[in-house]
């Protein structure tokens, strides 16, 4: 098993896992052709969009001082990765 197929495991599992990291994030976010914007100013925030499907999907604040996203950030992952296992599967 690749190292992408075990981290989008993790985000697919229930419950929720409270271990993922903002690098395990990027690393599915960057899978599925999406990039970081980082906000303007130093802050915190952190938005991720794919420039060709003109889509922002996930806009968070960095995790601080822990560094494992909160649940609400993995469940936003896991709705995106289904997406996109769906749209692979109609594309079958």
């Amino acid at each position: 098993m690749a190292k992408i197929d075990k981290i989008l495991s993790e985000f697919l599992k229930k419950p929720t896992s409270n271990k993922l990291t903002l690098q395990d994030v990027r690393k599915v976010m960057n899978y599925y052709d999406y990039f970081e914007i980082s906000a303007i100013g130093g802050s915190s925030g952190v938005k991720f969009v794919n420039k060709e499907k003109k889509i922002k999907i996930i806009n968070f604040h960095k995790p601080h001082p822990k560094k494992e996203v909160p649940e609400y950030v993995v469940e936003r992952v896991r709705e995106l990765i289904l997406l996109e296992k769906n749209k692979e599967n109609s594309n079958e």
